[in-house]
């Protein structure tokens, strides 16, 4: 139930990062910020302390924040990498 819950959080996460940045993230689809964002929730959860309400096993905010920093710094690698190209 926890894997439902961590992959819900990194569709929404994914959705608003490419929905905010779409122009700026040209190597980056859709399915692929869900991905890292789902990652990113599930890294946040067990690293981070736990912050806000909890549901289902997992802190929500500590889920969310992972999931933002996740994404945030597989965007800069990958933009990085493509700027050498």
């Amino acid at each position: 139930m926890e894997f439902l819950l961590f992959l819900v959080i990194g569709v929404f996460i994914g959705w608003v990062v490419a929905a905010c940045a779409a122009k700026h993230l040209p190597h980056c689809g859709l399915c692929s910020l869900i991905v890292a964002g789902a990652i990113g929730a599930w890294i946040g959860s067990a690293l981070l302390p736990p912050l806000g309400p909890i549901f289902v096993g997992v802190y929500l905010f500590s889920a969310i924040l992972g999931a933002l920093i996740f994404i945030l710094l597989a965007v800069l690698l990958l933009k990085c990498c493509y700027k050498k190209h």
